[in-house]
């Protein structure tokens, strides 16, 4: 019989309200996961920008120093060849005395 009381004061409407209530704070825990998990991507998409920009920034350098580097061997080289023929013409003017 304690049953059949209980299935008697059973409100439908309440039952619906308390339902709906539970239904609209899960509704914001979701909405407020949602809002942090956003914010935390468009941080971590900044983050990811500005390390581009510096991989970008950082490659452009080592593309100059390398044009640098090779320019600076043709001159070495350039420099060696005139040397080593100085010294040939040094030498060659020194064997005609």
């Amino acid at each position: 019989m304690a049953h059949q009381k209980s299935v008697q004061s059973f409100d439908p409407e309440l039952s619906r309200d308390l339902i709906l209530r539970k239904l609209r704070q899960v509704e914001a825990k979701l909405a407020d996961k949602v809002e942090e998990i956003n914010r935390r991507k468009k941080y971590h998409q900044v983050e990811l920008a500005q390390r581009d920009a510096e991989i970008e920034k950082l490659t452009n350098m080592v593309e100059f120093l390398s044009s640098e580097n090779a320019a600076l061997k043709a001159k070495v080289r350039e420099i060696t060849l005139k040397q080593s023929g100085n010294k040939e013409v040094v030498m060659v003017d020194q064997d005609d005395d």
